[in-house]
């Protein structure tokens, strides 16, 4: 499963969250089809405009708890002094693609801004196996 992690800012609109998953897809050259789920805090979970971009994009919003997002901080590849400070993560997005796609996940690549949005895809062990073959 190829998960993507969001982190944004609370005024952010639901197109600037679907595009931001949109254009990180692209970037990777990824098939949006291939995307299983996104995923972020428990605390922006609750945010309309994140629940939105899941229904629109007919995928799962996994909300993801602070000690679960802590324990793959060590794996990220950004470290924001920003993010830290709001979040104690050096990535929201990537924490929570890495803790969304599971143990053994990795990073496509660091996590990309697009305005008020941030965006990471993490691969699944299962989809990492995929790749390699």
């Amino acid at each position: 499963m190829i998960v993507a992690g969001i982190g944004c800012r609370r005024d952010v609109g639901v197109n600037e969250v679907v595009g931001a998953i949109s254009a990180s897809l692209a970037q990777h050259g990824i098939d949006p089809v291939r995307l299983g789920a996104l995923a972020t805090s428990v605390v922006k979970g609750k945010q309309a405009e994140l629940v939105q971009a899941a229904r629109r994009l007919s995928l799962p919003l996994i909300a993801i708890g602070t000690a679960e997002l802590a324990a793959v901080d060590a794996r990220c590849f950004t470290d924001s002094s920003a993010s830290r400070k709001r979040t104690g993560l050096g990535s929201l997005a990537e924490a929570a693609a890495l803790a969304g796609a599971g143990g053994e996940s990795q990073l496509v690549g660091p996590r990309m801004v697009y305005g008020n949005v941030t965006c990471a895809l993490a691969l699944s062990r299962e989809e990492t196996l995929k790749e390699d073959q």
